[in-house]
């Protein structure tokens, strides 16, 4: 039993007597198994130079690990300038929002202060009306 990297072996002996025993002449017999011969040899270096060795399979391994170092360390900065990108961003989102909420204290305290503006205003208001009425009442009673 043969392997795949092992060639074919061509019986050349075998082949003369088949041609002779078909009705070649020991010459062209001869002739054709040398023929013969050569196209397999040419059939069997073409096929076997398609194979892979060990030496180009290490070679591309080594060319495959040293790709893979350059992903990966592109992929390492990458990420690091996305990581560096990302924390800006949460830090001018972090001033943002603090800056927002200030602007809301000072709404919300504006706000207030003319709430108790309106509430004072509203119970003076009410006082004098309850004061007016009052001296209405004591007036209508010492009328009567």
């Amino acid at each position: 039993m043969t392997t795949q990297m092992e060639s074919t072996q061509f019986d050349t002996l075998n082949v003369i007597k088949e041609l002779k025993a078909g009705g070649f002449t020991s010459k062209q017999a001869e002739a054709q198994a040398k023929v013969f011969s050569y196209a397999l040899k040419l059939v069997e270096e073409a096929r076997l130079s398609e194979l892979a060795t060990k030496r180009d399979l290490k070679g591309l391994e080594a060319s495959t690990k040293k790709d893979l170092k350059e992903i990966e360390a592109n992929l390492k900065k990458e990420m690091k300038e996305l990581e560096t990108s990302l924390m800006k961003a949460l830090k001018e989102l972090e001033t943002n929002t603090k800056l927002e909420l200030k602007n809301l204290e000072v709404k919300i305290n504006e706000s207030k202060a003319e709430t108790i503006k309106w509430v004072a205003g509203m119970l003076i208001v009410q006082g004098g009306i309850l004061i007016s009425g009052f001296f209405a009442i004591v007036r209508f009673l010492l009328k009567a």
